[in-house]
Formats: structure tokens, C-alpha cells, sequence
């Protein structure tokens, strides 16, 4: 033992294990009323082992998830940084045709119609009209959009004119 140590009479000791891996080590030293440890002591400090090595993984695993969190949260904010020096609007949807963000011109052209990032599907042919460049409308599932989403192709250089509920226009 390492100098200044205090003296110990008996000693208990088992594996903190969580799935097959050894995380750490516990002990006890000197049992009070007893000359030495029995079986129900280890039983028991086995038990206490088990549990505290589940606690320590969890531990580890909620140290790691913030980690990612703080991680995706830089990217996110990165991205959105990228997205809002574009000058045209920009939603993005997820494969379920929900807004996961848009950008500063977007939120410009659509206002509050898409205030609520993962909520309902983006209200596009309901809410707010898309026409092409000669006012063809377009109808419900024909958007550029809906194309993406059902090939999973990029679909880029396709003008559409959003037409606004209080009658206004801009060519996207």
C-alpha cells in the first residue's frame, strides 16, 4: 500500500462489470462486528457492483449524447448560418414533406405559414399557391418538391411563381 495508508484488517473487493467489461473495481475494508466478510457480503456487494456499473455506463452514455448533441446543435446553427446568405428562399423538407428549416428569405416569403419546424406538413398547395413561370398552377403532387421527394433526385433550376394569399407574387 502507498505510505500514509490507512491499516486494514480485511478486505472485500469485486469488479464494477458492465457487459463483459471491467469499469472499475469496489471495496470494503474492515467489517465491523465480524472478523471477516462472508458469502451474503459478497452477494450483496456484487448486487451494489452491478448497479453502480450500470449507473457509471449510463453516465458515460448521457457524456456522449451531449457531446453529440453540442455537436449536431454547431452544425445546425452552421448550417443555417450558410442558408440564410442565400438570397433566394430555401425550404428543406424531410422525406415526409414536413419543413425541417428554411431560411431567412423563406421565412420573408412564407412568414408564419411555416413557423413550426417538424409539425404538420408544409401547407404548400393548401395554404399558399405555386405556379409556373406561364400561371400554369400546380396541382397537388406535382411540385418540384414532391418530385424530390419521391425519387430522391435533386431537382434544381425549375422557376415557380409562389402566389401569396394576399395576391402577391415571387418567382422562386
Amino acid at each position: 500500500f502507498p505510505p500514509h495508508h490507512p491499516p486494514m484488517t480485511t478486505l472485500l473487493g469485486v469488479p464494477l462489470v458492465y457487459q463483459e467489461r471491467v469499469l472499475g473495481d469496489l471495496y470494503l475494508t474492515n467489517k465491523r462486528d465480524a472478523p471477516d466478510f462472508d458469502d451474503d457480503d459478497v452477494r450483496l456487494l456484487t448486487m451494489l457492483a452491478a448497479q453502480a456499473a450500470v449507473a457509471i455506463a449510463n453516465a458515460h452514455l448521457y457524456a456522449a449524447m451531449q457531446r453529440q448533441y453540442g455537436a449536431a446543435e454547431a452544425r445546425r446553427h452552421q448550417l443555417q448560418t450558410i442558408l440564410d446568405s442565400i438570397p433566394s428562399p430555401v425550404v428543406i423538407a424531410d422525406e415526409r414533406g414536413r419543413r425541417a428549416t428554411t431560411n431567412s428569405a423563406g421565412r420573408a416569403l412564407f412568414g408564419d405559414l411555416i413557423d413550426d419546424p417538424g409539425g404538420d406538413a408544409f401547407p404548400y398547395t393548401e395554404v399558399v399557391g405555386f405556379a409556373r413561370p406561364d400561371g400554369t398552377p400546380y396541382r397537388r403532387g406535382e411540385l418540384p418538391l414532391d418530385e424530390a421527394l419521391g425519387t430522391g433526385a435533386a431537382i434544381h433550376d425549375r422557376e415557380i411563381v409562389a402566389l401569396r394569399r394576399d395576391g402577391g407574387r415571387r418567382t422562386l
